[in-house]
């Protein structure tokens, strides 16, 4: 197994259908973090007139630690469960991974 890093950008109004489809997933289960976070720049999707007068998107931010085929797999189930969601992602391969006391 590779393992890697799945990274999902998407509305803050849907964070909690995303988690709780997570919850319910065997692979990502597991364990994945959220953070909230503001995109920036000519792809940001500006929904609220207080984001467009900030310049910038409120948005969640969640990241699962697995392997190449189960985030290929996840990615599929995530599309087949939300086709109509616009959501970003990206998968960064994990060369190191541990725990400390």
């Amino acid at each position: 197994m590779n393992p890697c890093c799945l990274t999902l950008i998407f509305q803050n109004a849907v964070e909690e259908e995303i988690i709780d489809f997570m919850l319910a997933n065997e692979t990502a289960k597991n364990g994945f973090h959220t953070f909230r976070i503001e995109g920036h720049g000519h792809d940001a999707r500006l929904a609220t007139m207080k984001e467009q007068v900030r310049g910038r998107a409120h948005k969640s931010r969640m990241d699962i630690l697995l392997g190449e085929e189960e985030a290929q797999s996840l990615l599929s189930e995530i599309k087949s469960a939300f086709p109509d969601m616009k959501l970003a992602f990206w998968v960064s391969p994990i060369s190191t991974f541990g725990r400390l006391p």
